[in-house]
């Protein structure tokens, strides 16, 4: 019996050893499966954009909302004096030191320097005194050019020039309702605007001059630049 039971012992261990000579014999690479994607008709096909490329991209659409109703969009007709989104201003504040442009700056009551002040309509400006502000005017800034559209048609996409400028300016100067004049008059009846060159607008605030970046430079709701054809039309 104990014969016996070597030889089927010794027989199993043989068995075993052919196993693994031919499983350990050599490397067996598995070939890579290529998968066939069959795209059922009428799937509509997905375009990949190209990264950008770094440069400004022109044109396109954007929408905005609001809750206010505009009926009134003449500053000197009184406020409001239409959508701030319509119209740019002189300045605005630089969005990129804002909270939302990563920066630290928080604009929730406006600008409280003019180090956080850039120039919008107008290229670079300087304070040679506190009673003066000297503008260069942005070139290459056009007119929109929107069809069937009287008052576009009116300036035919021109470009704006410093007379415009000069004319938006004075024009809440003047207009007895304007929301500019009520709310700061001390400022607007004292305020001169000149041409001082091509490009160029010099404006003298002798009076109350702390609040010439708020109620001129800055907008303050109601200054903005418009087609000098405008104003006496509309």
């Amino acid at each position: 019996m104990k014969g016996k039971r070597l030889w089927l012992v010794l027989g199993l261990v043989v068995v075993i050893v052919s196993v693994l000579a031919s499983c350990g014999g050599g490397t067996t690479t598995t070939p890579a499966t290529q998968t066939t994607t069959v795209k059922p008709s009428g799937t509509p096909t997905t375009t990949v954009s190209p990264p950008p490329s770094g440069k400004p991209q022109y044109g396109g659409t954007l929408t905005l909302l609001s809750a206010t109703d505009f009926q009134v969009f003449a500053p000197g007709a009184g406020r409001p004096g239409g959508p701030p989104f319509l119209w740019e201003q002189i300045t605005n504040a630089d969005r990129s030191k804002g909270l939302g442009g990563g920066g630290t700056t928080d604009y929730s009551n406006g600008p409280t320097s003019m180090a956080d002040v850039i120039g919008w309509l107008a290229s670079k400006w300087s304070t040679p005194d506190p009673n003066t502000w000297v503008l260069d005017i942005r070139q290459g800034v056009h007119w929109d050019k929107i069809p069937n559209n009287a008052g576009s048609s009116l300036v035919a996409g021109r470009e704006m020039t410093a007379d415009d400028f000069i004319a938006s300016l004075e024009a809440n100067r003047d207009q007895p309702k304007s929301w500019a004049k009520v709310a700061e008059p001390t400022l607007h009846q004292n305020m001169t605007v000149e041409k001082t060159g091509p490009w160029q607008v010099t404006v003298h605030v002798p009076k109350n001059p702390s609040t010439a970046y708020l109620w001129l430079m800055g907008g303050g709701g109601s200054q903005f630049i418009w087609p000098k054809e405008w104003i006496p039309k509309y």
